[in-house]
């Protein structure tokens, strides 16, 4: 059941980050506002490529957990900087970054738990003889 919510959550995720950047149009975010959103969004993109690596071998999901704080901290930094008026941008741009940030996130964190739940199901399965 977690992991049909899990799954179905990422799908709103991607649409939500779909429906912005479609909303956006031609218009790019500044900087430096652009540079931390592409780096937030790397870093997701990293962490889910990490994470189909931990279940195609299986391994050690450890390597998740720092990927996952990295994004953790960037999305603070980003929220820090778009609340405190660190970044010179547009309400608009600062709402955009703000929930493509938190997208972004929330992304990362369901992708770790979907994979500790994977890796909990081999680990437990019944073995062939």
């Amino acid at each position: 059941m977690y992991v049909r919510g899990d799954t179905g959550r990422i799908a709103v995720l991607i649409e939500q980050v779909g429906d912005i950047v479609l909303g956006r149009g031609a218009r790019p975010f500044t900087e430096p506002v652009a540079a931390h959103v592409r780096e937030l969004g790397a870093a997701c993109q990293t962490l889910m490529a990490q994470a189909h690596d931990v279940l195609r071998l299986p391994g050690p999901p450890s390597l998740l957990n720092q990927g996952l704080a990295d994004i953790a901290e960037r999305q603070r930094r980003l929220s820090h900087l778009l609340l405190a008026g660190g970044l010179d941008c547009s309400t608009r741009d600062a709402a955009d970054a703000a929930v493509l940030g938190r997208c972004y996130e929330e992304c990362a964190w369901r992708t770790v738990a979907l994979t500790h739940v994977a890796l909990h199901g081999w680990e437990t399965a019944p073995r062939r003889r």
